[in-house]
C-alpha cells in the first residue's frame, strides 16, 4: 500500500525527465490475485495455505504467498513487461530505483548507495545523459559500463572513473 502511494508519487516524473514521456506507474499484483494487503491478508493467505496444503506437499513447494507478488510497471495504461522494449522496462526500473530513495532516505534519515550496472547498453546517448544529469550527486552511485564515449564530458568530469586492465582495477594510471 503505502510503499506503493508514495513511488507512484515521484516515477511519473522521474520516468518523464529521463525518457520526455508521460504515464508511468506502478501497481502491486498479489498471488493469489486479489488479496489485499493491508488488511485481512493474513487470515486470507492461512486459509489459501489450508486449502492447498496437499498440493504443495506434491509439488514440494510453496505455490502462493508474497513471493508470488510482482510489481507491475504501467505505461499509459500498458503493461511494459508485455508491450514495452527493454529499453523502456529498464529505463522504468531505473526511475523506480531512483523513487526509492527519497523513501529511504525519509525513513532512514540517510540515502542509500545507487549501483546501476551497463544501464547504458540500452539507452540511448540523450536517455543517458537525462539520467545523469538527474542523479544529482545527493548520495553515492556506482555504475559500470565498458564505453565512456557517449557521456557527456561535464557529467564525466565530476566522475571518479575506475578502469578495469588484465584483471587489475586502475584509477588515474594507478594501480590499485
Amino acid at each position: 500500500g503505502k510503499v506503493i502511494k508514495d513511488v507512484n508519487k515521484n516515477i511519473a516524473s522521474i520516468y518523464k525527465n529521463i525518457t520526455g514521456t508521460e504515464g508511468l506507474k506502478i501497481e502491486y499484483k498479489t498471488f493469489p490475485s486479489g488479496l489485499n494487503i493491508d488488511e485481512g491478508a493474513e487470515m486470507e493467505l492461512k486459509e489459501t495455505f489450508t486449502e492447498n496444503y496437499d498440493k504443495e506437499i506434491m509439488q514440494g513447494k510453496t505455490l502462493y504467498g508474497p513471493h508470488k507478488d510482482e510489481i507491475i510497471f504501467i505505461l499509459n495504461g500498458e503493461d511494459l513487461k508485455t508491450f514495452g522494449s527493454q529499453g523502456q522496462q529498464r529505463t522504468a526500473v531505473i526511475s523506480f530505483k531512483i523513487a526509492e530513495i527519497s523513501i529511504f532516505k525519509n525513513s532512514t534519515g540517510n540515502y542509500p548507495i545507487l549501483l546501476l550496472d551497463d544501464i547504458f547498453s540500452e539507452l540511448d546517448s540523450i536517455k543517458t545523459n537525462n539520467l545523469l544529469s538527474y542523479i544529482k550527486g545527493e548520495y553515492q552511485t556506482i555504475m559500470t559500463t565498458t564505453d565512456l564515449k557517449n557521456i557527456n564530458k561535464k557529467i564525466l568530469n565530476k566522475a571518479t572513473v575506475f578502469n578495469t586492465e588484465n584483471g587489475k582495477v586502475i584509477k588515474n594510471q594507478e594501480v590499485i
